[in-house]
């Protein structure tokens, strides 16, 4: 069964190589990157956003109120909308307003000035064919599909194109608004299922429903999800550290699979707030919705699509992989698509975590041993900021990160600290949109070591350091081991704590000098080194 799962994994990881490739391909949209005076000067308050959706014409129409705080003196602002969608008009103080299109760029001019501190509001007007995903969610679009009843099923996935794919707003992972309603106007035999808690559901004329869903919390563009198919709801209550209501959205004929299922939410979501500390969006629930597509991790909404199946360690990768990007990536946020390690490393640490706390360390060990095979090392991790980056083609943000953070775990040696470090950094950054360099900060304050040079190397540096092994047999038994770090990064020096089967642990700093090991011939080094820390070893 192992060997049948690290197929799937092969392919899995072939895919996921694949599709970032077609992300790069498609997302050459580097002028909603940018982040000039026309985007900083205001932050965007609140969306009110109504999409109206006609599947069998793959088309889109709507609007969208932006309520927007100056935070400087300005005559324009600069919003974001793909140029294969139409902005059809612009309202401002309840009079029309001009604009002017700069390929996926909108400039609006207002001659009388926008004062700092004021509030304002904008409202478009949109509509057109968005882009239809070839194979989401790492292409990214509109899927328009049939369910097996042949019913239509419709999921939205825009994170590596931005939600300027399909909605006019500020597309910049450092904007969240503060909340948001989202209004779907669906086929009255569907169902509409978006972000948050649904506040009201009418008929709108013969042909058409609509769902009104409300947010309350902050939420990145990428985020807000459209969801319409032949659904049926059931739902239930998690007694966490604040009792939770559970939501889920299925196609019919899934149902009695879903409610048996979706039971190992309650284990998920025990394990994470053991680690993280409480759910962060516990004002707009938790829900997971049927997808034609894999999944994503939509706040409040999350995208499952996995068929219910679990993997060989008996648990659902989608579910427990998303629902983790409700701490890392919807509640601690990147500022920039750059920055997207903070997302992907953490939350995939996360499944080990969560196997940890289900089972035992050696079956977490283990997870990230697999992990660890898929680790390509062709690219940083970390990107280059303000040209909307995702020029990444492996996989390393998933699972060199969340080796990268394992061997952190190793070095510090203290697991007390790490995992108040884990909790008090989601109650730090609860809500919050951070940078690299703020997280590298809050490791070396929280923990009282310097990070930086390890940071330079696994973040910053694209090669894996390697150490060199001798080792020589003493006529008393045991094993001499010499032992040399060769790494791109000057000076650095990695503490390699080595817990004996004695129950001893013994620390060895390696660096580009030698140093010198005994120890007994029973115990396995290379084996130890492997299952904790991210090296490339060479063995003489």
């Amino acid at each position: 069964m192992r060997r049948l799962n690290q197929y799937f994994s092969s392919i899995i990881l072939f895919i996921l190589i694949l599709n970032m490739q077609l992300l790069h391909a498609q997302a050459k949209r580097k002028d909603i990157g940018k982040l000039v005076f026309e985007r900083t000067c205001f932050d965007v308050v609140h969306y009110d956003i109504q999409v109206k959706l006609s599947p069998n014409e793959k088309f889109i129409s709507g609007s969208n109120r932006i309520e927007f705080k100056m935070l400087e003196n300005a005559s324009k602002i600069q919003l974001d909308y793909t140029k294969n969608m139409n902005l059809d008009s612009a309202r401002f103080m309840g009079k029309p307003i001009a604009f002017k299109r700069k390929g996926n760029i909108l400039l609006f001019d207002f001659p009388a000035g926008l004062l700092k501190n004021s509030s304002y509001t904008l409202l478009l007007y949109f509509s057109g064919k968005p882009l239809e995903a070839k194979l989401a969610p790492w292409d990214g679009g509109f899927v328009w599909r049939k369910d097996r009843n042949g019913y239509d099923w419709v999921g939205l996935a825009c994170e590596g194109l931005g939600a300027s794919a399909w909605l006019p707003c500020k597309d910049h992972w450092s904007d969240e608004a503060e909340g948001a309603d989202i209004t779907l106007i669906v086929p009255k035999d569907l169902t509409g299922v978006s972000n948050g808690k649904l506040i009201d559901e009418k008929i709108v004329d013969s042909a058409y429903k609509a769902f009104h869903w409300r947010v309350v919390n902050p939420i990145n563009n990428y985020n807000i999800s459209i969801n319409v198919g032949r659904y049926v709801n059931f739902k239930d209550t998690f007694s966490g550290i604040n009792l939770l209501p559970l939501s889920y959205y299925v196609l019919d004929y899934n149902l009695a699979s879903a409610e048996k299922h979706f039971l190992q939410v309650h284990g998920m979501l025990e394990a994470f707030e053991h680690y993280f500390g409480q759910y962060p969006f516990k004002d707009d629930s938790y829900k997971l919705v049927e997808t034609p597509y894999w999944g994503m991790e939509h706040q409040s909404c999350i995208a499952y699509g996995n068929n219910y199946k679990n993997n060989s360690f008996g648990f659902d990768f989608i579910i427990i992989h998303e629902s983790g990007h409700e701490w890392y990536a919807n509640s601690i946020t990147a500022s920039d698509a750059a920055d997207m390690w903070i997302h992907e490393s953490f939350t995939t640490y996360a499944e080990a975590l969560y196997l940890e706390y289900k089972s035992n360390r050696t079956t977490s060990t283990e997870y990230l041993l697999g992990q660890k095979k898929k680790i390509v090392s062709k690219h940083p991790m970390q990107g280059p900021r303000g040209v909307f980056y995702h020029g990444r083609t492996d996989s390393d943000i998933y699972y060199k990160g969340t080796w990268m953070l394992n061997t952190m775990r190793s070095v510090l040696n203290n697991d007390s600290l790490w995992f108040a470090c884990l909790k008090e950094m989601n109650l730090k950054y609860f809500h919050k949109i951070v940078g690299t360099e703020e997280i590298i900060q809050y490791f070396n304050s929280k923990t009282a070591y310097n990070w930086n040079l390890f940071f330079k190397q696994y973040l910053y540096g694209k090669n894996i350091p390697e150490l060199e092994i001798k080792q020589l047999l003493l006529d008393n038994g045991n094993i001499r081991y010499t032992l040399t770090l060769e790494s791109d990064v000057k000076d650095l020096k990695l503490p390699l704590n080595i817990k004996l089967p004695n129950g001893q642990t013994i620390t060895v700093v390696v660096s580009d000098k030698s140093v010198v090991l005994e120890l007994d011939k029973r115990f396995d080094l290379y084996a130890f080194i492997e299952a904790n820390y991210l090296l490339r070893i060479e063995r003489e």
